[in-house]
């Protein structure tokens, strides 16, 4: 019987079953090796990206009293109420309305509604630029690899968030954080949302560049995001090197 991951129910019942953080962590070691020797029919970046969000949710469960505690249904209501008056003004009520239908429930109970305003928003920009995309190239190539990266401060001066909305597809997360590495950005916390439409809103905390990085850099990592999904981009090998250079550098 298939299971909503998405439903803070659903995890609800898992977390009990698993009883602990270490042992959450245990399992969390245990799947990911086994799923990794078995081949990459059975590990890639979206087996991947599942196994994450499970395991935030159950962490957070196991970790977080209170968000243990809430009834899901009257929080989900308060949430949704917010999303709409923060929306007013900025966004069509009845694509609000669309909008939300498509939130998995777990995305609604964990982001802030006036973030998730700001994440609708940055989605619908994000779906002008996959149409135009998709009339400017010949058939089949528009919209391939296409990514839209914003930046969010933080309470924490020396760290930012990224919010990097895109089609969901296959490498997506693997591609989005490994060319943030190979850009030497310092990935500290990892969301990935699955909306029922296809999109993807992936969020990540991560230390602020150095003040000798490009000004253009979340430019850059967008294209890189695209040449790694369309194979213009051999991420494996560029990140190979780059490691190879650091351990050169380091002896």
């Amino acid at each position: 019987r298939s299971i909503d991951l998405s439903s803070v129910e659903a995890l609800q019942k898992i977390a009990e079953k698993v009883g602990s953080l270490r042992r959450l962590r245990m399992l969390f070691i245990l799947s990911m090796a086994d799923s990794m020797a078995t081949g990459p029919r059975v590990w890639n970046s979206w087996s991947e990206s599942l196994l994450r969000e499970i395991y935030a949710g159950l962490e957070l469960i196991l970790t977080d009293e209170s968000f243990a505690e809430i009834d899901s249904g009257e929080q989900l209501g308060e949430t949704i109420s917010r999303i709409r008056e923060c929306a007013v003004d900025l966004i069509d009520p009845e694509l609000v309305e669309s909008m939300i239908d498509c939130m998995p429930e777990r995305y609604l109970l964990v982001e802030d509604p006036d973030e998730i305003v700001q994440h609708m928003q940055q989605v619908l920009e994000f779906n002008r630029a996959y149409e135009l995309d998709m009339v400017r190239k010949p058939s089949g190539k528009g919209g391939l690899g296409l990514s839209l990266v914003r930046v969010f401060e933080t309470e924490d001066e020396n760290h930012i968030k990224l919010v990097i909305t895109a089609r969901d597809q296959n490498f997506l997360f693997a591609a989005q954080s490994g060319v943030l590495a190979l850009h030497s950005v310092n990935i500290l916390s990892a969301e990935v949302f699955s909306w029922s439409d296809g999109t993807a809103v992936n969020i990540f905390i991560v230390e602020a560049p150095a003040d000798n990085c490009p000004s253009d850099i979340w430019a850059r990592v967008e294209r890189s995001i695209m040449y790694a999904l369309t194979g213009r981009l051999a991420l494996d090998y560029r990140l190979h090197k780059k490691r190879n250079s650091l351990l050169a550098k380091s002896v």
